[in-house]
């Protein structure tokens, strides 16, 4: 964060209460419309109130679509959410878990996994339906982890 954006959050904070301090968060708003950005902001802390592990859907595609893979191809292994699901619901996985994570998290990490370690996944699995099912367990894994210090928003950059 920058110095100026720093000591804009200390004056709000400071001044929430007061007029000036109002007026002030009306002229952020207004400035957020004219870009569009009033509604992701408000579904992220909307998100974010329900899930300690959230994501949108528009920054879990923009994510996935970045990784560079085991065989060097890119994007996701999965690119479509409901075969994702149908394939979790075949063996009792649980896409969404309130308070814990939502279905992009689950999303950006199994793809994450297969694209980091798909390689030996595939290797070490004897049917395809078993590399979703890897995946899948490493992601909680990795959302379980008590040594990671900081959320999947911030891993991913994502304010």
């Amino acid at each position: 964060m920058k110095e100026s954006s720093k000591k804009m959050v200390e004056y709000l904070y400071n001044n929430m209460g007061s007029d000036k301090g109002r007026m002030i968060i009306h002229k952020m708003v207004a400035r957020m419309e004219e870009e569009d950005e009033v509604e992701e902001m408000m579904a992220v802390l909307e998100g974010e109130q329900e899930f300690h592990n959230f994501m949108t859907e528009d920054e879990a595609r923009d994510i996935v679509s970045k990784f560079i893979n085991f065989d060097k191809s890119r994007g996701g292994k999965w690119t479509n959410m409901e075969i994702i699901i149908d394939e979790l619901r075949s063996f009792g996985g649980v896409i969404e878990e309130r308070k814990h994570y939502n279905r992009w998290v689950l999303y950006v990490l199994m793809n994450q996994m297969y694209s980091d370690y798909g390689g030996v996944i595939t290797r070490i699995t004897q049917k395809p339906e078993d590399v979703v099912k890897v995946c899948y367990m490493m992601a909680l894994a990795k959302i379980d982890d008590p040594d990671r210090h900081e959320s999947i928003r911030e891993e991913f950059d994502l304010e």
